[in-house]
């Protein structure tokens, strides 16, 4: 069952004279205490988002949804909602309405959790930040991804757009389609099963490291307790360095490989073109 929140909300609306990026405004804001919820599920659309750690057990939210004309604004909204033990704020621009027609419209969100919660995010465009939170999912359609400091086993899917996580404890599972990732100081395994296009770089990881499918784009992974191991990779250069464990690249098509200070074995199943170097690795080595 879903049970619509009726909260106190302040509506403050911004009328600007100039033609401006944000010519029409109204800023949006909540403030409540989720007892007895689990989860937070923040489904945005165009605008930017950014979640941080709440200082008490409330829950403040915060929007400025901004568009080019009077009559848009009155229908752009955040709903608040209830179902099991999930609390979801849904942000409301009805482009699917044919009478929606604006030059621009976005909702720029600004949430502080509190601890109790866990967070899900759906988002379609515009950067997104996440700080000192327990974060689950992060479902993006392009934009930055930016985490910092957060805890839990975590999926993201992200079409377009860098991805940067920095001081995560928890397992980490990636699926994406174009843009860098950037991965540093992981508490746990990560997992990247399909990677399009775009640099990998990995970095000060508790845990293994396995990237499924690559198409194109370098991958640099350093300072690994785990394993390493890359299946199939494209084309781009594979730099290895720091690895307690083994590492395997079962498929290369083009591009270097170059590992070094490697405490298990080295291996390479299938390799197109490009050179490959190692030194320092401590096991076997079998290269073709």
């Amino acid at each position: 069952m879903t049970r619509i929140f009726s909260f106190l909300s302040l509506l403050l609306v911004v009328t600007h004279t100039q033609a401006d990026y944000c010519a029409e405004s109204k800023i949006i804001e909540h403030q409540l205490a989720p007892k007895d919820l689990a989860e937070l599920q923040m489904q945005a659309l165009a605008g930017s988002l950014e979640i941080t750690a709440s200082e008490d057990d409330q829950l403040h939210f915060w929007g400025k949804a901004c568009t080019s004309e009077p009559k848009y604004l009155e229908r752009m909204d955040v709903i608040v909602s209830e179902e099991a033990d999930r609390l979801i704020f849904q942000t409301i621009i009805p482009h699917h309405r044919d009478d929606f027609d604006p030059s621009y419209a976005s909702i720029d969100i600004e949430l502080q959790v509190p601890g109790s919660l866990a967070v899900r995010v759906e988002d379609s465009s515009g950067d997104t930040l996440i700080e000192d939170v327990r974060v689950l999912s992060v479902d993006d359609s392009s934009g930055d991804i930016r985490l910092i400091n957060t805890t839990s086993d975590l999926a993201i899917r992200d079409s377009s757009g860098k991805i940067s996580v920095r001081e995560h404890a928890g397992g980490i599972r990636i699926y994406d389609s174009s843009g860098p990732i950037d991965l540093r100081d992981v508490q746990g395994d990560i997992t990247i099963p399909a990677d399009s296009s775009g640099d990998i770089k990995i970095d000060q990881v508790q845990g293994h490291v396995t990237i499924e499918s690559d198409g194109s784009g370098d991958i640099d992974i350093e300072n690994i307790t785990g394993d390493v191991l890359v299946g199939s990779d494209g084309s781009g250069d594979i730099d290895v360095e720091s690895v307690s464990g083994s590492i395997e690249i079962s498929s290369d098509g083009s591009g270097s490989i170059d590992v070094a200070e490697i405490a298990g074995s080295f291996k390479v199943v299938n390799k197109g073109s490009g050179q490959i170097l190692h030194r320092g690795v401590d096991g076997e080595i079998d290269v073709p």
